[in-house]
């Protein structure tokens, strides 16, 4: 029955495969079946969560921590990037460093996805973050682009208000 398909696929992992990812349903690929792959795609539907655990200023510089999860994706083959996002769309790119994320497998992976490599940090520096040169004034989104396995989304950083740096 589809009730318990769907049961027994919730215990299985989602295979990723070509920067898609598809739900562990019964007959996926089997050729004797020959159901298209995009009926099992639920790429386009993972969510993402998001959690901040440091934004403070520091000698002239925001720094950040947090982490950013995939839900049903593995961490492997992680590439995460924060993003300052003026109103008029023109954007800076900031590098982040990984940190070890050990107890969201437990508690958001559910002993089933890993996901202990989904924070970052960064630090971001007004005075150069514009291509080398200051940041201009105005009222700066917080983007965070996450990828992993080729699985890639992009999320605004929200303390519940927004996340908005203002120079």
């Amino acid at each position: 029955s589809l009730i318990q398909a769907s049961a027994e696929a919730r215990r299985k992992r989602n295979i990723v495969d070509g920067g898609r990812v598809y739900a562990p349903y019964p007959f996926f690929r089997d050729s004797t079946v020959g159901i298209s792959d995009d009926v099992y795609d639920i790429t386009d539907s993972l969510e993402v969560r998001t959690g901040l655990t440091g934004l403070h200023w520091y000698g002239g510089a925001l720094r950040l921590r947090g982490h950013a999860v995939i839900e049903g994706v593995d961490t492997a083959d992680v590439r995460t990037q924060v993003v300052l996002r003026a109103a008029d769309g023109v954007e800076h790119p900031v590098p982040v460093d990984p940190v070890s994320t050990p107890r969201l497998t437990k508690r958001l992976g559910k002993g089933t996805y890993d996901y202990d490599h989904a924070g970052f940090a960064a630090i971001i520096e007004p005075a150069t973050v514009a291509d080398g040169g200051p940041l201009p004034e105005g009222r700066w989104q917080l983007w965070l682009t996450v990828s992993y396995q080729g699985i890639a989304r992009r999320v605004r950083l929200t303390d519940g208000e927004g996340a908005v740096a203002e120079t």
